[in-house]
């Protein structure tokens, strides 16, 4: 198993393992192994296509046969590499505080690309994280500090954004499927899950 290296801290560490996965990501679309794949294919059925006469026949050639199940397997490397890993990412940079409001508008970007506002398994609500994002930052009261009287159930959902951070991490450490690049973003979402029961803590009035 591949050594894994520690988890990013704080919003420009989690922020720079998105950017790095979707640039890797791009880059294998692009001039990678999926790209390779996809060219060879390519060929093959060029070259069956000059020997053929339909295309029936082109597609039932071995050599054609060999270079699609090549660009599938390439595919759906490619998936298990940049695509969960990807998402876990966005995730983790948007559950991480903001430093500044350009940052927030950058977890708006990561939210909409992502649709995390409609995902069931999203620890917390991508609306809650921006409000409270924006009122450390500028001022404007976080319209959850003005019913101190719900205490328990910010508790209550803060031990359910947990909950859901379990589930989210349970594939990332799953022993048949795990990928070192997984194991890194469970690290990080673990560290935001250990946040979330902090705050619920906080919110029933115990150590900060």
């Amino acid at each position: 198993m591949s050594e894994v290296t520690s988890a990013p801290h704080g919003w420009a560490a989690c922020y720079a393992q998105y950017r790095g996965l979707l640039i890797l990501r791009d880059a294998d679309v692009a001039f990678g192994a999926v790209a390779e794949a996809k060219y060879e294919h390519e060929m093959a059925v060029q070259r069956a296509e000059a020997q053929c006469g339909s295309r029936q026949e082109v597609l039932a050639q071995r050599e054609v046969k060999a270079a699609q199940r090549a660009m599938i397997a390439a595919e759906d490397h490619h998936h298990a590499t940049y695509g969960d890993p990807l998402e876990a990412a966005a995730i983790a940079a948007v559950l991480t505080p903001a430093p500044d409001l350009a940052a927030v508008e950058l977890k708006m970007g990561l939210i909409r690309a992502f649709e995390l506002d409609n995902r069931v398994g999203m620890p917390r609500r991508p609306m809650e994280i921006i409000e409270q994002d924006v009122a450390a930052l500028s001022g404007i009261p976080d319209c959850r500090d003005q019913y101190p009287a719900i205490a328990v159930d910010q508790a209550a959902a803060h031990l359910i954004n947990a909950d859901q951070l379990a589930e989210t991490i349970a594939p990332l450490i799953n022993p048949d499927r795990h990928t070192a690049t997984g194991l890194r973003q469970a690290m990080t979402l673990l560290g935001i899950l250990m946040d979330e029961q902090r705050r619920a803590a906080e919110a029933l009035g115990g150590p900060q």
